[in-house]
């Protein structure tokens, strides 16, 4: 899709948010389509649609937010990679595809040294070093 394609389909969506939310300025909801990720054009209308219509939502700003209600689906299609599962996100996200993608980005924290230092204090004065110990002194 060229920019100027994009720019005209915000533009419409924008005036579709202005007509439900008249309390909303175009140009304001052209601002938070421009912060969302591409994505098809249908399910981003679906989502801006529902945002505007959602009446807990008092500005276009937070549309860009993915966590927001309006970007979880109703309706149910099966999803793609798990087809026993339904998608419940307009992407076609189930929720074993985000356990996977959260698990993909997981990494564990380093393990924890438990054992207590027998001699706290001096093992504090070595890390500071000799200059250290002088000026403790």
């Amino acid at each position: 899709m060229t920019t100027d394609q994009a720019e005209r389909i915000r533009g419409h969506i924008a005036s579709l948010m202005h007509d439900i939310r008249p309390e909303w300025d175009v140009a304001g909801c052209v601002a938070a389509l421009r912060a969302l990720p591409d994505m098809p054009t249908g399910a981003l209308t679906i989502a801006a649609m529902r945002y505007a219509g959602d009446p807990a939502n008092t500005t276009p700003a937070m549309l860009a937010d993915l966590g927001n209600r309006a970007w979880v689906s109703d309706w149910h299609l099966p999803c793609r990679r798990h087809p026993q599962n339904r998608a419940w996100r307009v992407n076609g996200q189930c929720a074993s595809c985000y356990a996977d993608r959260q698990a993909a980005e997981y990494e564990p924290r380093p393990a924890r040294d438990t054992t207590a230092d027998p001699h706290p204090l001096e093992t504090a004065l070595s890390r500071l070093g000799s200059r250290g110990s002088r000026e403790c002194i």
